[in-house]
């Protein structure tokens, strides 16, 4: 037949066009043949190709799917189209379609790799290193995949096997710069430093221009302790490569280590505007909260970015959950902090109150430690599910097969969270509490547990979320299982007055210094007992004794002391007369610990819920006098409680017998009000599903 024969000229002359680059000379050609036989299968495929190879990934993915129905055994057509999807992020699709590929095709080379690919961004790096294994045994020779394979172990944990795979690489390519770097970063990791600078120093030797080595030597420097030279590499990155998202992450991690927290902050915020992330999100949302430069409205709006970014469309789930307003509900907790932590300690009393007759109680721990904490938690709970390592998809998935009623987040953006799992609503009715201090920005998280003092009435635009208010404090304190004793006022032998605060040094803002140093002038003799990780290191403690020496107050009158373990840092309460509380940022279980072990807290009612933690508690006591409206109130009520220690002898005995007994440490009823949250949290989700 003459068209037929016309029509595989055409082919023959499109196919030439489309390996010599000429698209669409290939593309018109590849038309015309439809035109004679509309379902000529490997020309709708390569049309498909010339379509995503342009930029026109929505039309590929029609016209290999038209091929694949015509002829569904053809390996590349497969590949093909998992590369048009990946163009359109559909990555689980796409790894489908690479998937099929392989199968029809199993020493397809290509598919493995593009599959490998396809997987790492999935964030699934042991599948993507399998992937990349199998390209590598059928092909061996490619430093590129050395190179891949290389990371995808790495990011799987397997830190040897990744440095072999980059030193294999390098064999067959001495002058790649990828993999010097990769294998720099790789023996950074294992704390192999001077081979790591050998290598970063390798790279820039090839590239000098290399602003990707001048910050992966920047990391380095920082974690040596060289912070000086670590800003100067990244600066000098940023210099070379204007746009690098990353060496705005690293200079904003070594700016927040010389405890510049606001210039950090303004390199974050920069990084994410060059390239969006979610895990560096959450970090900015987290530091904002120390800030007292930025707003409220700030806070929300990078909140809700970050739930722009996990909140993708979804079909709504059926859910199986028997809408009853008084059966006994599964509650499920999500953390991973389930350990030696705030989150454990404040839980602790929670777990162990929950009526089993109201309540049946599923953890889901998203870390593989645990400790004594742990051990406790787990034997107080009904059902305990590891979820590290779980995607997202598998943990909804576990979580719906569980039938949970309420989901219930414990971490909101501190690090690990799991709010992308939240994202996709695996529970009817969802609840942030406990862990974080604000908003999570999500729209799937129904509410956020809170007290009128932390979250007053007026303030509700602050959440994405429905707060939901706990008649007291919305915290419930869990006393260390240490017995150490309250000591008396630590002056009346001293004969001087000790203030004191054991918060991060983040917390310490410029602001609270100058506060700081108004007591200290005002107080003859007295002295500043600060005690955190931070003050362990001499340049931490050198910047901090330069700020108050501005302000005229001696080094002599400080006492800085870095970490210990919680026992010796409850006892050294004991050298503490008055405590003082930070701000914008004050203290949560740092407070607690304080009046638990007899110590007075003077604290300044805050802007936001970070700087009302330590208000909550002591409305809690009883002890609301003890809250300024003001700096200059919080510097007269310190200089006051100063003055009436020799009045006042009892009274850390008193303060420890008051907390014991308060509704703070009333685990029962403070369980009994959280058991009553969550009934009416479901009931109103009972009531909506009657038609």
């Amino acid at each position: 037949m003459p068209s037929l024969s016309l029509g595989a000229q055409l082919f023959a002359d499109a196919l030439e066009h489309q390996k010599a680059g000429r698209l669409a000379q290939a593309e018109n050609l590849y038309k015309q043949v439809l035109a004679i036989n509309p379902r000529h299968a490997d020309t709708l495929h390569l049309l498909g190709v010339i379509s995503y190879q342009t930029g026109r990934p929505e039309p590929a993915i029609g016209l290999i799917r038209q091929a694949i129905a015509i002829d569904r055994k053809k390996g590349p057509y497969h590949n093909n189209l998992g590369r048009a999807l990946e163009m359109l992020g559909q990555l689980d699709a796409a790894a489908t379609a690479y998937r099929k590929a392989i199968e029809l095709k199993p020493d397809y080379v290509i598919a493995y790799d593009n599959l490998g690919g396809a997987l790492w961004q999935l964030g699934q790096p042991a599948d993507a290193a399998r992937a990349y294994r199998k390209s590598l045994d059928l092909k061996p020779g490619r430093p590129d995949i050395c190179n891949r394979l290389g990371l995808s172990l790495g990011m799987s944990g397997r830190m040897d096997d990744a440095i072999a795979c980059f030193r294999n690489g390098l064999a067959l390519a001495p002058g790649d710069i990828a993999l010097h770097n990769n294998l720099g970063n790789a023996l950074r990791a294992l704390g192999h430093f001077d081979e790591a600078a050998s290598h970063f120093r390798k790279a820039l030797e090839l590239a000098p221009a290399s602003g990707e080595t001048y910050s992966n030597l920047g990391v380095l420097l920082i974690e040596r302790g060289q912070l000086e030279q670590a800003e100067a590499c990244l600066r000098r990155a940023l210099d070379l490569k204007p746009d690098y998202a990353e060496a705005y992450r690293n200079l904003g991690n070594v700016l927040h280590k010389q405890e510049q927290f606001d210039d950090a902050i303004a390199c974050y915020q920069k990084s994410l505007v060059l390239q969006p992330d979610v895990h560096g999100t959450s970090t900015l949302l987290t530091w904002l909260h120390y800030s007292q430069h930025h707003s409220d409205d700030d806070i929300l709006a990078v909140a809700r970015n970050f739930a722009a970014q996990v909140e993708r469309p979804q079909p709504p789930r059926a859910f199986t959950n028997r809408p009853s307003p008084n059966r006994r509900l599964r509650v499920g907790y999500v953390s991973a902090d389930f350990r030696t932590h705030p989150v454990g300690f404040f839980l602790e009393r929670v777990l162990k109150a929950h009526d089993p007759a109201q309540v049946e109680i599923f953890c889901y721990s998203n870390t593989d430690f645990s400790d004594e904490v742990t051990e406790r938690l787990q034997q107080a709970a009904h059902h305990w599910r590891g979820i590290a390592g779980t995607s997202d998809q598998d943990a909804a998935e576990m979580i719906a097969d569980d039938v949970i009623d309420i989901l219930v987040d414990l971490a909101g953006h501190t690090d690990n969270n799991r709010l992308s799992l939240f994202a996709r609503r695996p529970a009817p009715v969802q609840v942030t509490w406990l862990g974080f201090y604000g908003t999570t920005g999500l729209s799937r998280i129904d509410y956020i547990l809170t007290d009128n003092f932390v979250a007053p009435a007026d303030e509700v635009s602050r959440f994405t979320e429905q707060p939901w208010r706990l008649p007291g404090c919305y915290l419930c304190y869990s006393p260390h299982p240490f017995d150490i004793p309250v000591g008396p006022f630590p002056s009346i032998a001293n004969g001087f007055v000790t203030f004191g605060s054991f918060n991060k040094r983040l917390k310490i803002s410029d602001e609270t210094i100058a506060v700081w140093a108004k007591i200290l002038h005002q107080v003859n003799g007295s002295r500043l007992f600060l005690k955190n990780t931070s003050m362990a290191e001499a340049d931490s403690r050198a910047r901090l004794t330069a700020r108050f020496a501005a302000l005229g107050i001696a080094a002599d009158r400080l006492t800085l002391e870095g970490h210990s373990p919680v026992a010796e840092a409850l006892a050294a309460y004991n050298r503490v007369d008055i405590a003082l509380d930070p701000f914008p940022f004050g203290g949560g279980t740092t407070t607690a610990d304080t009046v638990w072990m007899g110590v007075p807290l003077v604290a300044l009612k805050g802007a936001r819920w970070v700087g009302r933690m330590s208000q909550s508690i002591l409305a809690a006591l009883g002890l609301q006098e003890w809250v300024a409206e003001n700096t200059d109130d919080y510097v007269a009520l310190a200089c006051r409680l100063a003055a009436d220690i020799p009045n006042r002898p009892d009274l850390r005995e008193a303060l420890r017998t008051r907390v014991e007994n308060s509704a703070f440490c009333d685990g029962a009823s403070f369980t009994r009000d959280l058991e009553e949250a969550y009934r009416g949290m479901w009931r109103r989700w009972c009531a909506a599903q009657v038609p």
